[in-house]
């Protein structure tokens, strides 16, 4: 365990504030919310919101047939809170017990009950964990993952991600003062979680209190004109050590980006692109990408051009035009999962040149590790020895 600084309290005052909601059956969940929509946004409110203080609104963690779901280490059943924040539903399950606290956000819009990750760090180590779920939101997004979670809209208004981070960053907030206020706290995203954890961070004003984090398969933030494919860039870094390269520009989805120098067929030079293909369903874009963020900010602008046209409006949540300082107070650890068999809807890169170009911006302690031949996502929910080596790094990390 390591110390930790304090809640940065003008941070956190500039945060929406968490309402905890009563949850009269743990097996619907659902249940304790109130939704009003339009069909395109979602708003959400507790249905009964909780008469005392959080503690007094826990509830005991139940599968659907209403059996204990546990931690992995001693075997006590995981505890819930259901709460609202900027009009979006959410929970927290976490650990009764632990020292020192680890965060988890699951990628596309975070519609899970409890990550499975967390099982791995439960088992190896004495960290409290946290899973973040979202409720599901909009269906007019992602509605092959659960709804749009946090990138759903609380009104007809149009917003960008930057600014729907502050979510996810009054979430990290509260479980600093509220379950890490003695004991340092960390974080593992996983896809577009890593834009919720990371974005919160450098958009949100949490650098102090947060200690450690694991960016797994993002973020695809770096520069979103170029994930949207209305400019294109050949400079990039070659994903086994990320050294600098020169690439493709016109890369489609990672799939043709050539060899670094060397001889390693498997070395790729790795340029921020156009992101995740979606080839069936639908999606209005044909890219799950290029989705979001046109249904957040109620706009058509992200969409592949073949003459580079760059949008303002893309920038405001792009890490490239928006983050000044890249020193931080925590290690930073990427792991990318690329170049296996993908589905239909996945690419080879999955946004790796945008997370090599945000890692190689970083001024202070960081880790890189890319295993070649897996699948977008193997190391935060999907190969179970790829988690358990990510958490082993969470673990160290986070001087457990």
């Amino acid at each position: 365990a390591s110390d930790a600084p304090a809640v940065d309290a003008i941070a956190a005052g500039a945060l929406p504030e968490l309402q905890f909601c009563a949850v009269a059956d743990p097996t619907n969940l659902d249940a304790a919310f109130a939704t009003t929509t339009d069909g395109q946004y979602v708003h959400y409110a507790c249905a009964t919101p909780c008469a005392g203080d959080w503690t007094t609104c826990t509830f005991g963690w139940v599968a659907p047939a209403g059996t204990p779901v546990t931690s992995a280490r001693g075997g006590l059943q995981l505890q819930g809170l259901a709460f609202v924040v900027d009009g979006m539903g959410a929970h927290f399950a976490f650990t009764p017990d632990g020292d020192d606290v680890v965060v988890t956000h699951a990628g596309a819009g975070g519609v899970t009950t409890v990550n499975k990750l967390d099982h791995y760090v439960q088992l190896a180590s004495t960290l409290k964990t946290v899973s973040i779920g979202w409720e599901p939101g909009t269906m007019v997004i992602q509605a092959g993952n659960g709804g749009g979670g946090w990138f759903t809209r609380q009104d007809a208004t149009p917003t960008t991600v930057h600014d729907l981070t502050a979510r996810p960053a009054a979430a990290l907030a509260w479980v600093k003062a509220n379950l890490a206020a003695a004991h340092a706290l960390g974080t593992v995203g996983g896809s577009m979680g890593t834009a919720a954890t990371f974005g919160a961070h450098v958009w949100q004003g949490l650098d102090s209190i947060l200690d450690y984090q694991m960016l797994i398969g993002g973020p695809g933030f770096w520069d979103v004109n170029a994930g949207c494919g209305r400019v294109h860039v050949a400079a990039g870094h070659c994903d086994a050590d990320a050294t600098p390269c020169t690439g493709n520009a016109m890369s489609r989805f990672g799939n043709d980006d050539p060899a670094c120098p060397g001889g390693d067929a498997t070395n790729s030079c790795r340029v921020a692109t156009v992101m995740a293909p979606v080839t069936g369903g639908t999606s209005p874009t044909g890219s799950a990408y290029d989705d979001i963020i046109n249904y957040v900010g109620v706009t058509t602008a992200c969409a592949p051009l073949t003459t580079d046209s760059r949008d303002p409006s893309l920038d405001a949540s792009s890490l490239a035009t928006t983050v000044t300082s890249w020193s931080f107070h925590g290690k930073i650890e990427f792991t990318a999962d690329e170049g296996g068999v993908q589905p239909p809807d996945a690419d080879q890169g999955m946004g790796e040149g945008h997370m090599l170009d945000i890692y190689s911006q970083i001024q202070s302690a960081k880790a890189w590790y890319d295993y070649d031949g897996q699948h977008h996502g193997d190391s935060f929910d999907k190969v179970p020895a790829l988690m358990q080596a990510t958490a082993a790094r969470v673990i160290a990390g986070m001087g457990d």
